[in-house]
């Protein structure tokens, strides 16, 4: 289905699959973008749930794209979970958006890149990621169970001190950091 377009309205063919109406969807099977496929799923509507349903969302490796985004539009009551999201410089990027739920979901965005970003009022709860990962939240959110490696993981962004974190683990520069 997210060859053929038309999931949801405005959906063309191939990638980015474009969600425009709220909703649950479910991976059926895992999803592998070609060379140059871009973006894998843009989030363009509220209060979508995204179950990944234990399959893999894998990107080719293009400098410039991003598992699932919002593509810097502010949506909320967002959900992705259960699966896994390799082979993009970005794995998850929902950072204009708020009120964000992140569970159970593996993400690897390769040596140097970003893992899952999302805005305020969000929840990221038992996620990893590997190699360099940088793993964030606006405040206010929670972060809890969280595991990443690498040396420029961070948290969250917490200028505020209204955020959440209990135990995350990741590596600074090869030193244990937990919180």
């Amino acid at each position: 289905k997210a060859l053929a377009g038309n999931l949801t309205p405005g959906d063309a063919p191939g990638f980015p699959v474009t969600l425009t109406q709220p909703g649950s969807y479910r991976l059926s099977g895992n999803l592998t973008l070609p060379a140059g496929g871009g973006d894998g799923i843009v989030i363009a509507a509220s209060g979508i749930t995204l179950d990944l349903n234990g399959f893999t969302l894998k990107g080719a490796g293009d400098s410039a794209s991003r598992g699932i985004t919002d593509d810097n539009v502010a949506q909320s009551r967002i959900v992705v979970r259960g699966g896994q999201i390799v082979g993009f410089p970005t794995s998850l990027r929902l950072q204009a958006s708020d009120r964000v739920t992140v569970e159970d979901v593996i993400a690897d965005p390769g040596p140097s890149g970003l893992s899952i970003v999302v805005g305020a009022y969000s929840r990221l709860q038992r996620n990893t990621s590997g190699s360099n990962g940088l793993i964030q939240a606006d405040c206010p959110s929670i972060l809890t169970e969280n595991i990443t490696g690498g040396f420029i993981t961070v948290f969250v962004t917490d200028t505020t001190q209204q955020c959440v974190r209990w135990h995350n683990r990741a590596l600074n520069y090869g030193a244990a950091v937990t919180d």
